[in-house]
């Protein structure tokens, strides 16, 4: 099995480095953004927004941690059934997000990395 870009925590000296990978997938289809990874949006449309910096993004999109590509297989096979049945003419957009941190001390526990899916 290949397995993602995943590091988990590595300590050198008082600095801790972590890294992983994350993905989004998402909907559009008469201009609404639905999020395929989250059966609990299911009827709500996402709203696209502007960051100065980082340019556009979609609030509230999740992002899950994959570790290996049998992750993300499954989430691509669990996002397709949460697609919209109306028309397969909908834009669908998978996104990968490689993360790394570095901290000065220990551990955060709201860290961007789990080691599981979140």
């Amino acid at each position: 099995m290949h397995t993602v870009y995943y590091r988990p925590a590595v300590f050198s000296g008082q600095r801790v480095y972590r890294a992983c990978a994350k993905v989004s997938y998402m909907e559009i289809y008469c201009e609404h953004v639905r999020d395929l990874l989250n059966p609990n949006n299911k009827n709500k449309s996402l709203r696209v927004r502007e960051h100065p910096l980082l340019g556009p993004y979609v609030e509230d999109l999740s992002k899950l941690v994959v570790t290996s590509y049998a992750d993300i297989s499954d989430l691509i096979d669990d996002g397709n059934k949460a697609r919209s049945d109306l028309d397969p003419a909908g834009y669908l957009y998978f996104i990968t997000l490689l993360v790394s941190e570095y901290f000065d001390s220990v551990l955060s526990p709201s860290s961007h990395c789990p080691r599981y899916r979140t």
